[in-house]
């Protein structure tokens, strides 16, 4: 009784190729693509080639750009703190909208096409053409240093109020605004005149603010004193009724009037801060009205020269795009080249490769190269009857044929056949066994029906010469390619063993490949042998 433990079974990811089959995939496309180097290297020159043409028909763009520094002298600076992505999205989408982009583009006469057919549509290019950077900016370390320094107040009210009046808040950051046009001179002026949008923008809007906010601040203190004149006057009624009363109503209205003492003090004291808080609003409206609160410094402008030249570019650009279209057109070209190149397309296709071929022999004789190892490979099949198929009208199945017979005949020293259909070569009567049988070489023979049979009873001609001379060959090679031309090789494959497909790489397709192996049966086909 087998007591080992069950084997788990494999999980399907334990299934999956590894990453180093990648590149061994990739290795496997570069190869194709090497066999198709002409077509690859074509079809990357022409994309360069686009490319170049593309490039050098586009204007000449180029870009101007405009620094400034913003500093803000305020006792209060408006609004929170802000980081530089905060600032590119306010001035970008607060700033630059629509209206005011349309009229910058009248008054210089840009996009003019664009603006004819879609306003929107030149809105979007003049977008794409405007770049905004924020960098340097301070305002967030400055406001927490005053917000950890207002966490620090005494008692002492009074005093801390008095240093925060006289201490100001400074906050800067720098801008820059890149403009692309087609003119060096028109992008220098669209960039100042950004520049200058961003600066009257933002100056009118603090403005606006300021004014609003003292606006605001003077109907709330207006309200407070007109609430503390209410007050003092009940307090006035109140006292004058306490002093007229005796009694328990007196001690009432004593009552009262110490309340409403303790409010008015309350409400005193109240308006007192809030009076502060108007005054540094009034001298932060004085200070907005008067362009003092926050300064645009213009401290840069340039056009930018190209690099290079046009043509200089263009061909650089070319000669990258020539580059990863070979890597680009050589991985296409391997993917879906639909031929057979080498022994590995074959085994992805689910067939056996046999052996490819090599040179033809020379003039001392022997078996050409690679035969040997086909010859090896079906002797150690063991396989006897063997039929040869042309996958490919390029192929001579005979000439094949005499090649692999001549390396086993090398390698077993034992006599061979080769049965064929016809031998333009034999004599014209058949032999005594009722066939022709001509010796190529010495113990490599070609065995054919008489001359005499019709193409009718060729395929019974060919089953009796390898009934009749199964003990006497070692192996017989048949040449199933004239049966093939009026379908009759199907019904021969009950007497071979073996079939093996032969072509020559780069003009056998996979699907013919393919629909020869199922027309000759899986069961039947041996492998492939690819010539040359």
């Amino acid at each position: 009784m087998d007591t080992r433990p069950p084997t788990a079974p494999t999980a399907w990811l334990d299934r999956e190729p590894g990453i180093g089959r990648i590149g061994q995939e990739l290795a496997r496309l570069f190869r194709r693509a090497r066999v198709r180097g002409l077509l690859v290297v074509l079809a990357a020159l022409l994309a360069a080639v686009c490319t170049f043409a593309f490039l050098t028909r586009q204007p000449q763009r180029y870009v101007a750009q405009v620094t400034f520094r913003v500093v803000e002298s305020s006792t209060e600076p408006l609004g929170r703190p802000t980081t530089t992505a905060e600032l590119r999205e306010y001035i970008l989408d607060g700033i630059f909208v629509k209206p005011r982009l349309l009229e910058l583009m009248r008054v210089h006469g840009l996009y003019r096409s664009k603006l004819r057919k879609d306003v929107n549509w030149a809105y979007e290019q003049m977008r794409s053409d405007i770049e905004v950077d924020v960098f340097r900016n301070t305002s967030l370390t400055t406001e927490t240093e005053t917000e950890l320094g207002k966490e620090t107040e005494t008692k002492a009210e009074t005093e801390t109020d008095t240093e925060s009046e006289e201490k100001k808040t400074h906050r800067s950051a720098r801008l820059r605004i890149r403009y692309t046009a087609l003119n060096a001179a028109l992008a220098l002026r669209v960039a100042k005149d950004l520049a200058r949008l961003v600066r009257d923008f933002e100056i009118e809007q603090r403005r606006e603010l300021a004014k609003a906010t003292t606006r605001a601040l003077r109907l709330q203190r207006a309200r407070m004193v007109t609430r503390l004149s209410i007050l003092e006057r009940a307090q006035a009624q109140q006292t004058v009724e306490m002093l007229r009363a005796q009694g328990a109503p007196r001690v009432r209205l004593q009552v009262k009037v110490d309340q409403l003492h303790r409010e008015i003090s309350a409400m005193r004291r109240q308006a007192s801060k809030f009076s502060k808080v108007l005054a540094r609003a009034e001298t932060r409206a004085a200070m907005e009205r008067h362009g003092v609160a926050i300064q645009f410094r213009e401290v840069d402008w340039r056009q930018f020269k190209p690099p290079m030249s046009p043509v200089t570019a263009s061909l650089t650009t070319a000669g990258v795009v020539f580059l990863f279209a070979l890597l680009v057109v050589g991985l296409l070209v391997g993917a879906f080249d639909p031929y057979v190149h080498h022994l590995e397309d074959v085994r992805r296709l689910g067939l056996l490769p046999i052996g490819q071929t090599g040179s033809p022999a020379g003039p001392e004789g022997g078996s050409p190269a690679g035969y040997d190892s086909i010859a090896y490979f079906l002797l150690k099949s063991g396989h006897r009857l063997i039929g040869l198929s042309a996958a490919g009208s390029d192929v001579s199945l005979l000439q094949e044929a005499e090649r692999i017979g001549q390396a086993l005949v090398v390698q077993t020293g034992a006599a061979a056949a080769i049965v064929d259909t016809r031998d333009d070569a034999a004599g014209e009567g058949p032999g005594a066994e009722g066939f022709h049988a001509r010796w190529l070489q010495p113990h490599l023979a070609l065995l054919t029906p008489p001359s005499a049979v019709d193409d009718g009873t060729a395929l019974q001609a060919v089953r009796q010469i390898i009934r009749s001379t199964r003990m006497q060959f070692t192996h017989h090679l048949v040449n199933l390619g004239a049966l093939d031309r009026r379908g009759e090789h199907l019904e021969l494959l009950d007497e071979l063993d073996r079939t093996i497909l032969i072509g020559r790489p780069g003009c056998l397709k996979e699907r013919a490949l393919l629909q020869m192996k199922d027309q000759l049966t899986p069961a039947k086909t041996l492998g492939v042998v690819l010539l040359g």
